[in-house]
């Protein structure tokens, strides 16, 4: 209830995006020229058991991996838990050709699958951008809802989403619609060389009143990158320390005053603790709402190393992308006047949180 409540001020604080001039439908069939070398429709069974009861199709790119092999990714609720293998098809060719699934991850909704051996003549994996994203761009969504393949044009809304405000910040958002089939599929932007490269994977899209608003959620390229070297070793595991932050530069004042139990603003900016996850590491150390988190320390070798966090999405990405469960580390913390450090052990992220299918 409380993501649908901030989803809706989320959508209703849009406003209206200036496109730069440019020619969207010189765009568009220049891409839907092109797309045939990187985009894929892939075709699964999510129960092998049961292959009629969750037979569906989605969307998937060809990329190059961190070890330079192509591959291909997709969403992890497009192939499910249970498969093997699946199916993937370049619009061009003949045949759907049946490759494994090399690695998946329901947290951050992302499946690695092996490409076709040979390739298609024509296949080109796509590049990852590397240069950042910013409000206002122009951004394609390209995929296969239906399995017929689909462009739709629009522009990003926001750097995030308002799933950060429950501590996922996986997403961007932006206005080119899509909807159930293109799930795994391509978000893409043109750079400033005029080359076509991959900026998010479609994941989610809004549902309000029963209806698909124009608003999609897309997997952050930086996420991409970070997710690609775990999916290649074929088992992703990530570390859970149990609480939820914010910075304080975005925190809602009544609730920095309510859980610190200081005036607002702050004579500072730090990272606010919003919420603490019962029986889990950090509640079990003492950590509580209202805390301010100041430093992130990790144990090597024995020695706490300081891991200069600057923000509370530092804070985050760094738990959950670079630590292990195992891991022991210590916050330097004040509630209030007091400082205190509190030491714990990582443990592995409970499998809870199951993404929205489209």
């Amino acid at each position: 209830m409380k993501i649908m409540l901030a989803l809706m001020a989320f959508l209703a604080s849009f406003t209206a995006v200036a496109q730069t001039p440019r020619d969207v439908s010189r765009d568009m069939a220049r891409l839907n020229g092109e797309m045939f070398e990187y985009a894929v429709k892939v075709y699964a069974v999510k129960n092998p058991e049961k292959p009629d009861e969750g037979m569906g199709t989605g969307s998937g790119q060809l990329i190059r991996s961190t070890d330079g092999v192509a591959r291909i990714l997709t969403n992890h609720h497009v192939v499910g838990h249970l498969a093997q293998s699946v199916y993937v098809h370049f619009d061009g060719e003949p045949f759907a050709q049946r490759v494994n699934i090399i690695g998946r991850d329901s947290l951050v909704d992302l499946a690695l699958l092996e490409a076709p051996s040979p390739l298609p003549r024509r296949a080109k994996p796509i590049p990852i951008a590397r240069t950042p994203l910013l409000v206002g761009q122009q951004v394609y969504a390209i995929g296969y809802p239906s399995g017929s393949r689909t462009i739709s044009s629009g522009v990003i809304n926001s750097l995030t989403s308002p799933h950060e405000e429950a501590g996922i910040g996986l997403y961007f958002t932006h206005q080119a619609p899509i909807s159930p089939g293109s799930s795994g599929g391509l978000l893409v932007r043109f750079n400033a060389f005029g080359q076509t490269e991959l900026v998010g994977i479609n994941t989610q899209v809004t549902v309000l009143g029963g209806l698909i608003a124009n608003v999609s959620f897309s997997i952050r390229p930086e996420v991409i990158e970070r997710m690609l070297e775990k999916l290649e070793t074929g088992q992703v595991i990530h570390a859970f320390a149990g609480f939820v932050v914010t910075g304080t530069d975005r925190a809602n004042p009544y609730l920095y005053e309510l859980g610190t139990k200081q005036s607002y603003p702050p004579q500072r900016p730090g990272i606010m603790v919003m919420a603490v996850a019962p029986n889990s590491p950090a509640g079990r150390s003492g950590i509580q709402r209202g805390d301010m988190i100041w430093k992130l320390e990790a144990s090597v070798d024995g020695r706490f190393v300081d891991l200069l966090i600057r923000s509370a999405t530092e804070l985050r990405d760094t738990i959950f992308f670079k630590l292990a469960p195992g891991t022991l580390v210590r916050l330097s913390t004040t509630r209030g006047t007091q400082e205190v450090q509190r030491n714990f052990t990582l443990e592995r992220v409970p499998e809870t949180a199951k993404l929205k299918e489209e």
